[in-house]
């Protein structure tokens, strides 16, 4: 009885408050409440004004989103608790709670929903709804806190729960240490700290000030609004004396706050004042700015330092290590141009600089100079940081032996800038073990370094995908590399000065050496290596043909590929090879091919000191591929890092080692990009600890790859004179990600037909919703532009290609004329044609199309065993007449595309339209709007369009909604003919023409409207632009007698404003 009368208020309060608090009494009570309030009736009633009151939600706001979720679900479950059964109301539950919604939600729902004319389940929209609440609260995690002076104690908190949770360190106050707002004054809640409130300084004297504190219940020691046992600040600004009367930038710097603005040096030299007041030890520094004065250093308690709190200070950096491996992990999924490149005014003049001062010395090497574009003359001291190096150098190589030994042999080999340098020692590798690295990026004393003032040069490196395409052409190949390419050319002695470095001699002295070949570490190295190379094919290229394709389209840095149909033409390659490399100074090592007859005459033919030919069966590196070249296939290795907490920087950092230039391994590396993907979704931290769930996901997917060894793919694509060539692409995309893969068939001279893969690529869908068709149509663009890619570089361009896709609808898309989409899909239209304008379009099922494998992902035990993959459809080894016919399903979404206005149907006004005995027949309008959308049902159930008959599905507002534009434009097809056949045209009407001064415009369902000035308008689109009718038509009449009759038989202003909200009726004031 207790529990009931503090529960119960207001007159239900009054009702039972005299009954005495005893078990009798609870009886008592609750036959004198039940027959006063349980009134079902008026309980519904209640619930459902709940219901039909909801307001429309503000624009993005989570909050108000899940007001509305929550306030729509609570009405609903009160109503089912009074035995009410509802289980028919979903669409009108629907409709209320969308009509709600804002327009970007509305248009987000409506994409949702897609192609379905079902009625929505209202169960459909409470489970997409919520998703794109959590969506808003991280969108509003990522935007800038701005508080009010109106928020409460506990959002603020809340907010700062928040963006502790995200990847970015904020300090934000709590509402212990700080008023509603920074800044904002506790007494008069104005924008002004405590100190310089006008009633605080007024107060009259230390006994007014103490009142005015007391009052507002603030804190003794810190003015805060908190009580003095709960002060963080126990050590108070007045046990400080050397601080007493300054006039502080922040009287309550003590106090957590919002970080506003952050200075850097040249802003804070510019406000510094010269006087600086310093006190006893572990006491704050006091420093006079044009601010007021600021206050930082230590500031430990007095009498108990194990009170004290400490400082912490924090340094970013850049991670270059996993930097540079997601930039390699992301350019892999690059499509390279192979569109000629223009140089930028920077690189034609170093192009220019290398072609007018480079040379060649009596024995062949060439002679260059360092593209300098600046003067040397900004360069400072270099020697100190290069003695801090060498020292730095010395100790470590004092504890390290085999260090030691090749050092010192490396530099006793090379007999005015300072380069600093280090080692980096590779113990598997077979020739080069240490290399030396210099570094030009250090900066001298005046603050620029050597690769300052040099330009990079333009980029002629051949891509690395490139020359692995180009090795899987020929039959026999073989590999070679240039020993110590940088160390071959010579630098010229005027440039000798900028390569200085440090080392010491036989008795430790420190002496100061010149470099003087091209040094592995400043800038325009690659630059100066390659374009050597490419200037010794120039100049040699005529008395060694043969070795001019290799250095041209099988070279990378300084690795040398060159192939040919038989091991004899292969060896005439290499040996011209070996020839103009060696009149350039280029001495080849590390021979390795698949054919060993081809190694034997190379090995008799190279007697070079460097050279050394691999006969056993070993791998070798490939560019990043491993090469059995016995075999003659490609491998993949993997190694696991050895870190055990698994966050997102060694997931990050692991992922990106996953090497695969090709995309062979497409199907498993699309499982790493949708992983991290979510991690970025997730917005953890680098190093913060995973959900379970994703830690268990990356466990699965690493166990995964220790069978990437298992897979093997055969290195040569079959290509050879006299066969036949088809080249075949397959497109595909998911809700997670868009695929392109390419095979290569050919059809030898006996007739037998060998399908490869050549390469592939995946993209990850976008975080925004895209839907499928168009996800289809990207994949079909990257199909494009990766069959292009594969024909130019493999050097097959009359070959005929066939791409596929599983997509009727981008089918559709791609096979009509761009104009005929809006711009979204006919951009993209548009590119694929121009790329691929010979192509053959063809739709495949997915079951059979290979790129689901890349779009959908799978484990490297199932891709290594899945030839749909490695070889395509088992159809597509056949001939063109015994491939299977596919049926390409009817597809009802391309029109969604379609532009708006470039189709109407046009009646002489001659003929009357159909319905016109229709419109005559009825004299009310509702009635002919429901006849209309009976014969348009009728018309469907005819064509078998799904969910079209009347005992299953009733009428709707969107049929009602058909039939009246389906009126409204056989009205106007009859009274304006000439102008519809004008505006179609996309020709502007006569001056002349009575519809003119209504700039009318066709828009995207074919009615006329009118145009004029009230698009920036809060109205309705139909009240902005209303539909144009003639006076005198029978819709007319219908139209003005239904307005009159909904204004209560108001007069023709009122009539004709009503009509006006969806009408324009030429000469509507005109008695009827």
């Amino acid at each position: 009885m207790h529990y009931l009368k503090t529960q119960v208020k207001g007159p239900a309060g009054d009702l039972i408050a005299s009954l005495p608090i005893t078990g009798e009494a609870f009886a008592t009570a609750w036959d004198l409440l039940v027959p006063r309030y349980d009134n079902p009736r008026l309980m519904l009633s209640a619930h459902l004004d709940c219901l039909l009151s909801l307001e429309k939600i503000a624009p993005r706001s989570a909050r108000a989103l899940n007001n509305l979720l929550s306030s729509t679900t609570k009405a609903i479950e009160s109503i089912k608790g009074l035995n009410v059964t509802t289980d028919t109301w979903d669409p009108i539950l629907v409709y209320l709670t969308v009509s709600k919604l804002d327009d970007r939600l509305r248009e987000s729902w409506e994409n949702h929903l897609g192609s379905s004319t079902e009625f929505p389940a209202f169960s459909f929209l409470t489970q997409f709804l919520p998703g794109r609440a959590r969506a808003m609260e991280t969108l509003e995690i990522n935007t800038p806190v701005s508080t009010t002076s109106t928020e409460s104690t506990s959002s603020r908190q809340s907010v700062k729960s928040i963006a502790s949770r995200s990847s970015a360190r904020v300090h934000i106050s709590t509402a212990a240490a700080r008023s509603s707002k920074p800044g904002m004054c506790a007494i008069c809640e104005k924008k002004h700290y405590l100190l310089f409130c006008p009633t605080y300084q007024n107060a009259d004297g230390p006994e007014g000030k103490l009142e005015l504190v007391k009052q507002y219940n603030l804190c003794f020691n810190c003015l805060g609004r908190h009580k003095i046992e709960n002060c963080e600040t126990k050590q108070g600004f007045h046990n400080w004396p050397h601080l007493s009367g300054l006039q502080l930038a922040d009287p309550e710097y003590f106090l957590p706050g919002e970080i506003d603005l952050v200075l850097g040096a040249v802003p804070t030299g510019l406000i510094l004042d010269g006087e600086i007041l310093k006190g006893p030890p572990n006491t704050p520094v006091a420093q006079s700015t044009a601010l007021g004065w600021i206050v930082f250093g230590a500031a430990d308690h007095p009498t108990n330092s194990t009170t004290a709190k400490g400082g912490y200070g924090y340094h970013a950096s850049a991670d270059d290590d996993i930097q540079e491996l997601l930039a390699s992990f992301w350019t892999q999924e690059t499509i390279q141009s192979s569109s000629t490149v223009i140089l930028s005014p920077d690189e034609a003049e170093c192009e220019h600089h290398f072609a007018t001062t480079h040379a060649r010395d009596s024995s062949g090497r060439y002679v260059v100079r360092l593209p300098l574009k600046q003067s040397i003359e900004q360069l400072g001291d270099s020697s100190t940081a290069a003695k801090r190096c060498l020292q730095s150098m010395l100790r470590r190589l004092s504890s390290n032996a085999t260090l030691s030994s090749l050092y010192y042999n490396f530099m006793t080999s090379k007999p005015h800038f300072y380069l600093p340098h280090h080692g980096v020692l590779k113990e598997h590798s077979t020739t080069t073990k240490l290399r030396v690295v210099f570094n030009g990026s250090c900066n001298t004393s005046a603050g620029a370094s050597l690769n300052d003032v040099l330009h990079p040069g333009p980029k002629i490196q051949i891509d690395l995908s490139d020359v692995l395409l180009w090795i899987r052409r020929h039959r026999y190949v073989f590999a070679t590399d240039i020993t110590k390419m940088f160390r071959q050319i010579k630098v010229h002695p005027l440039d000798w000065d900028l390569q200085r470095i440090l080392w010491v001699n036989s008795q430790q002295q420190v002496v100061p050496y010149y470099l003087t070949t091209v040094t592995y570490g400043t800038r325009c190295a690659p630059f100066l290596a390659v374009r050597t190379l490419l200037q010794l094919v120039q100049d040699e290229g005529i008395k060694f043909p043969l070795a001019v394709e290799p250095l041209t389209k099988g070279r990378y840095v300084d690795d040398i590929y060159g192939g040919a149909d038989s091991p004899q033409e292969a060896a005439k390659i290499a040996n011209q090879l070996i020839e103009i490399c060696t009149s350039g100074g280029f001495p080849l090592a590390k021979w390795a091919s698949n054919s060993d007859e081809l190694l034997q005459q190379v090995s008799a033919t190279d007697r070079s000191p460097a050279s050394s030919t691999s006969f056993e069966e070993t791998t070798i590196k490939v560019l990043g591929l491993n090469w059995h070249h016995s075999a003659d296939k490609f491998k993949f290795s993997y190694h696991f890092s050895t870190e055990k907490a698994v966050t997102k920087r060694s997931i990050l950092s692991e992922t990106a080692r996953l090497f695969d230039p090709l995309g062979f391994l497409t199907p498993v590396v699309v499982r790493a990009k949708m992983m991290m993907q979510e991690l970025w979704l997730e917005k953890v931290t680098w190093d913060e600890p995973l959900s379970s769930t994703l830690v268990q996901t990356w466990n699965i997917f690493r166990e995964d790859l220790a069978n990437i060894e298992s897979i093997e793919i055969p290195r040569w694509l079959g290509l050879s004179v006299g066969v036949t060539i088809e080249l075949h692409g397959f497109a595909d995309a998911s809700q997670l990600a868009m695929a392109a893969v390419v095979y290569l068939k050919v059809i030898s001279p006996d007739g037998t037909p060998t399908v490869s893969l050549v390469c592939a690529k995946t993209q990850v869908a976008p975080l925004q919703h895209t839907t499928i068709p168009r996800l289809e149509l990207n994949a079909a663009v990257i199909l494009a532009q990766l069959t292009r890619y594969v024909s130019k570089t493999l050097e097959l361009e009359e070959v005929p290609i066939y791409l596929w896709t599983d997509s009727s609808v981008a089918l559709t898309w791609i096979r009509s004329h761009p104009s005929r989409w809006k711009e979204y899909v006919c951009n993209r239209v548009i590119k694929i044609q121009d790329l691929q304008p010979t192509a053959k379009w063809m739709f495949i099922p997915g079951r059979q199309n290979p790129a689901d494998c890349a779009s959908r992902g799978l484990t490297t035990i199932k891709l290594a065993q899945h030839s749909l993959w490695w070889s395509g459809p088992p159809w597509l080894s056949s001939a063109r007449d015994q491939w299977p016919t596919f049926d390409t399903p009817t597809q009802t979404l391309a029109h969604i595309e379609e532009k708006p206005g470039l189709i109407f149907n046009v009646v002489g006004k001659a003929d009357q339209p159909s319905l016109w005995e229709l419109l005559t027949r009825y004299s009310s309008l509702p009635r002919l709007l429901r006849t209309v959308a009976i014969c348009l049902r009728f018309v469907a159930c005819a064509k078998k369009v799904p969910n079209s008959s009347l005992t299953t599905t009733p009428l709707s507002t969107a049929d009602l909604e058909s039939a009246r534009l389906l009126i409204i434009k056989l009205i106007q097809s009859y009274y304006f003919t000439e102008a519809i056949k004008i505006l179609v045209q996309g020709n502007q009407l006569p001056s002349s023409h009575y519809l003119l001064k209504l700039t009318p415009f066709i828009d995207h369902q074919g009615v006329l409207r009118v145009g004029g000035r009230l698009n920036h308008s809060q109205l309705d689109p139909e009240q902005k632009y209303p539909a144009i009718l003639p006076r005198e038509s029978p819709l007319t009449s219908l139209l003005i007698t239904e307005a009159h009759h909904k204004t209560l038989h108001g007069g023709t202003q009122l009539t004709l404003a009503y009509l006006r909200r969806s009408y324009w009726i030429i000469g509507g004031r005109a008695p009827g």
